[in-house]
């Protein structure tokens, strides 16, 4: 007689339920990730550079320890609430890889919002280490207080707003491809589209001091990082922090249709020219 074995579901996946599907392509990406380790301590020693040079040459120009607060802190919120990753969705779109990835039985853009979690964490995790590194060095031989607040927590809150923010609008960039000629014409856009991201977000230079500051600070990309920076110094107050919150959502929603829009547009001109 032979015995039949009867699966048995692990603790993990009867407290998830339904949900352990998404659970498991964050570990899976996790796993591949992983394997990455030295790349993400190179790219480290870049932003760790980036920054020391950043933060010294805003103290030369007599910046006050506000604005240097808001250089460090919005480079770490920034590391830990990255998701970029147009430029290998776009390769894929060129090269047609995204057609075999349409196959997996799950809605394409929560696959690949799933998938990013996994990838990006440990590389988020190495970006702003980098950044506290640098951040700490800098305070050390420069004297510079640096304005610590509960607001973090605050901070800690929004990371999925702008995970999700960059996510979605990973997708839009992505598919552009698909109105594209080639790769390099594609990673050309892709990487304007990057310096303009900064930009637009306050990375580069704090909206609030940049003209138009009106216009800019309701564009998508102020919930990048300008409004989380700003909750963190203490200069909005908590109708101000309720409506910063309404208004991440409000975009994740209007991003998350577009992009859905946008990819379709793109698939429908793939089938129809094929690609």
């Amino acid at each position: 007689m032979i015995e039949t074995l009867v699966y048995s579901p692990t603790i993990t996946e009867k407290i998830l339920g339904r949900w352990y599907k998404w659970w498991y392509i964050i570990k899976y990406n996790l796993s591949v990730a992983s394997g990455g380790l030295f790349g993400n301590l190179y790219q480290s020693i870049g932003y760790f550079t980036e920054s020391i040079v950043v933060f010294y040459l805003w103290y030369q120009n007599g910046n006050s320890a506000t604005v240097i607060t808001y250089l460090l802190v919005g480079r770490i919120y920034k590391a830990l609430s990255e998701n970029y990753f147009y430029n290998s969705f776009g390769d894929n779109v060129l090269t047609g890889k995204v057609i075999s990835q349409l196959l997996i039985p799950q809605p394409f853009i929560f696959y690949l919002y799933f998938q990013m979690v996994g990838r990006r964490f440990i590389r988020n995790i190495f970006e702003a280490s980098a950044y506290i590194f640098s951040g700490a060095i800098f305070i050390y031989f420069t004297h510079v207080e640096i304005l610590f607040s509960w607001r973090l927590l605050v901070l800690l809150a929004f990371i999925p707003i702008t995970f999700s923010i960059n996510h979605f609008f990973g997708i839009i960039i992505g598919s552009l491809a698909f109105f594209l000629e080639d790769s390099r014409e594609f990673s050309s856009f892709a990487g304007a589209y990057l310096i303009f991201r900064n930009m637009m977000s306050g990375l580069i230079l704090p909206l609030d001091k940049a003209p138009a500051a009106g216009f800019f600070v309701l564009t998508p990309y102020a919930w990048v990082l300008h409004h989380q920076v700003q909750i963190y110094l203490g200069k909005y107050d908590n109708n101000q922090i309720v409506l910063a919150f309404i208004g991440g959502l409000t975009w994740c929603i209007i991003l998350y249709f577009l992009a859905k829009l946008v990819f379709k547009l793109g698939l429908k001109r793939n089938e129809s020219v094929g690609l």
